[in-house]
């Protein structure tokens, strides 16, 4: 199966990183040359294993389901970087996202944060601020990160689809309060503003960090 459609790539100096030429991608090495292949030799690679083999479990299963499924199967419109992370976006009308590893895959109704520069900042927008997080989270847990925080979130997620629960006096999405995704909101707000990208944490209306 060819890839759906054309997929914008950016890379760090913010150029275009990957082209589609026919049923083909094609990924711009750093000697400029495109080769025919979704990893080696390309600006993704080091983005991609980033702490392995601490990371493993998760590294695995995050490239396996991002290439395998999501760019063969779904409507995946921009991949970006970010900090060791791999943003891959789909433009769509829910607003979700899955972090395995260092891949965060985005589902989102609205525009790909950038800041003043027209630079992509994920610190810009709620969503790729709190999967960034969970970023975090696999970093510090490493091998078991699949189990101390991967499925217990996924189980949430699907637990808690479309139910609602009161938190320190206000009403939120049940799984936004679940525990992996306070801790994934307070290492994200602990990084962005320690990194000085966020003067302070202005998401806590959906994503509380307590």
């Amino acid at each position: 199966m060819g890839f759906p459609k054309e997929i914008k790539v950016i890379g760090d100096d913010g150029k275009p990183s990957m082209k589609l030429e026919g049923d083909s991608l094609f990924v711009c090495c750093t000697d400029g040359i495109y080769s025919k292949n979704i990893i080696a030799d390309s600006e993704w690679e080091p983005y991609a294993f980033q702490g392995y083999p601490w990371e493993s479990p998760q590294t695995i299963v995050g490239y396996s389901y991002t290439t395998l499924l999501k760019l063969q199967f779904y409507d995946v419109d921009e991949v970006r970087f970010f900090d060791g992370a791999t943003y891959i976006i789909d433009k769509t009308n829910k607003n979700d996202g899955i972090t395995i590893g260092s891949f965060i895959n985005i589902n989102t109704n609205r525009s790909t944060p950038v800041d003043t520069n027209g630079q992509f900042a994920p610190f810009n927008d709620s969503l790729f601020a709190h999967e960034y997080g969970h970023y975090i989270q696999s970093q510090r847990s490493g091998l078991g990160y699949l189990f101390s925080h991967g499925l217990p979130s996924l189980l949430s997620a699907f637990r808690n689809k479309n139910k609602k629960a009161c938190h320190n006096g206000g009403s939120y999405k049940a799984h936004n309060v679940f525990w992996t995704e306070i801790d994934a909101n307070e290492k994200a707000a602990d990084y962005f503003i320690r990194k000085g990208y966020l003067q302070k944490w202005t998401y806590s209306s959906t994503h509380p960090t307590y």
